[in-house]
This record gives structure tokens, C-alpha cells and sequence, in this order.
């Protein structure tokens, strides 16, 4: 099987997993989303330990991977009692974050119980909004397909701006304005069925899936650049590991939350 058949297939796999339990929400939901937690918690450990110059203990990953579970569950039963505004908060910090270190106005950090804590907002904080959002996922999801797709062919074939060389080399100015206008067809779309009432709904999102989903992209891919490392892990072939594919996710979700409750 070539890596374009591999990556196909696993892509089908992994995008149809993801649309049946955001369709059926409750359990399934809850369940998949715990995955990704345990997921990216374990390969993020990975990775800050390769930052620090030393491997992680074999039992250190299970152990944070863990008590990211918790963390994960103990929001799910009391989501009723916590603000929303720490969501909101949260994700302004890990936003602010990456992108001081993304244009060098502080290094990265590499102490590693620090990058323990930033990998629990990091990661716990979208999917707790995910938990949130529920079914909607359904057909918010395909803003970020939509980004990826636009951004990649336009950028093929058109791209000639670089948007951050020194972090992704590939990315083009002009793939992240395919990226956007593919987004806002897809909205068009929404609005024709009336899933999306407001334009100003469709626009925000569509500016936050090819914006913040590359943000989030570019914040991985230089976070393993300073690791010195390819890909997060190889759990899915063709596509690398959890953060590799769930790295625009983490940044646009929890903007579409807010986008959906207080613009929808």
C-alpha cells in the first residue's frame, strides 16, 4: 500500500469515527473525547521531554495521560458548576503563549513540570469545550477539513508567499486565503439549510478554522522542530500521531464554542 493509499484510509477511518460519535453525542462523545485526551497527553509528554534533552521514563506518559483523564472526567460531572468564562480564559493563555514564543518575544520554555501543566490546559481546555458543544461538532468539524483542503490545493498550485518559513516552510499566504474562502463556501452551505441563521456566524468561524487552525498547526509543528522531531508518534499511519492531527482542533474549538454561544 503506498503512504497516499495508507494516509486515505486512515483519513476515512478517522473522520468517520469522529462524525458518528459527534452525531450520537452523550457516551460516545464522551468516550472519544476521552481517547484524545489520553492520546495527546501521552505523546505531549514525549515531546517535552525531547525538549529537555532526555527521553520520558516509560511509565512518566501513562502517568500524566492519566491524570489528564481525571482532569478530564472531574470537568465532565461538574461542567453544571464551573464558569464558562475559564474556558475562555484558559485558551486565551495557551493562545498567548504559543504565539509569544511563535514571533520570538520570549523562547520556548522547556521545564518540563511547567509544559506538564501548559499540556493539561492545552489539550484538556478544547475538549472540554468539545463536551459542550456536543452534536454540533457534527458539522462544525468540516470547517477545519475545509481549511486544510482549500489551504493544500491553493497552495499548491498558486502558493508563492511564505507565511512562517522558519516554522512550516510549505505554507503560503495564499493557501491560508484558499483555506478561508474554501471555509466560507462550506458555510454558504450551512446557511442554504439553515444549520448556520446569522452570516456573521459563518464568517467567524470560518475565519477562526483557517485562522486559529493554523495557528494551532504552525504552534505543533514548531514546538517538534525545537524537539527535533518529525512527527508526534506513529499511532496512525500516513498521518503521524494524535497531535498531529488534532493540533488545529485544540486551537479552534474553543473559539467555535464561544462563536456558537453568543453568535448563533
Amino acid at each position: 500500500m503506498t503512504n497516499f493509499q495508507q494516509r486515505s484510509v486512515t483519513g476515512f477511518i478517522f473522520a468517520g469515527t469522529i462524525l458518528t460519535c459527534s452525531h450520537y453525542g452523550g457516551i460516545p462523545l464522551l468516550v472519544m473525547l476521552a481517547i484524545v485526551v489520553i492520546m495527546c497527553l501521552y505523546e505531549w509528554t514525549q515531546i517535552i521531554f525531547k525538549l529537555d534533552g532526555r527521553e520520558a521514563n516509560i511509565p512518566m506518559p501513562f502517568v500524566i495521560s492519566f491524570v489528564g483523564l481525571c482532569l478530564f472526567f472531574f470537568y465532565d460531572f461538574y461542567n453544571e458548576q464551573i464558569d464558562d468564562d475559564i474556558i475562555w480564559y484558559l485558551m486565551l493563555g495557551y493562545f498567548g503563549y504559543f504565539l509569544f514564543f511563535m514571533f520570538k518575544i520570549f523562547p520556548l520554555i522547556k521545564n518540563i513540570p511547567f509544559n506538564i501543566l501548559l499540556g493539561f490546559v492545552y489539550i484538556i481546555t478544547p475538549t472540554a469545550a468539545a463536551l459542550k458543544i456536543g452534536t454540533d461538532l457534527m458539522w462544525l468539524l468540516p470547517f477545519l477539513w475545509c481549511s486544510d483542503t482549500g489551504a493544500y490545493f491553493v497552495g499548491k498550485y498558486f502558493g508563492s508567499t511564505p507565511l512562517l518559513p522558519a516554522v512550516s516552510p510549505k505554507k503560503t499566504v495564499e493557501g491560508l486565503l484558499g483555506g478561508f474562502i474554501t471555509c466560507l463556501l462550506y458555510a454558504a452551505i450551512l446557511m442554504h439549510f439553515k444549520i448556520i441563521e446569522l452570516p456573521i456566524t459563518g464568517l467567524c468561524l470560518s475565519l477562526a478554522a483557517a485562522g486559529l487552525g493554523t495557528l494551532g498547526d504552525l504552534s505543533e509543528s514548531l514546538v517538534k522542530r525545537q524537539a527535533k522531531i518529525k512527527d508526534s508518534s506513529h499511532f496512525l499511519p500516513g498521518h503521524g500521531g494524535f497531535l498531529d492531527r488534532f493540533d488545529s482542533f485544540l486551537f479552534f474549538v474553543p473559539a467555535a464554542y464561544f462563536i456558537l454561544k453568543h453568535l448563533h
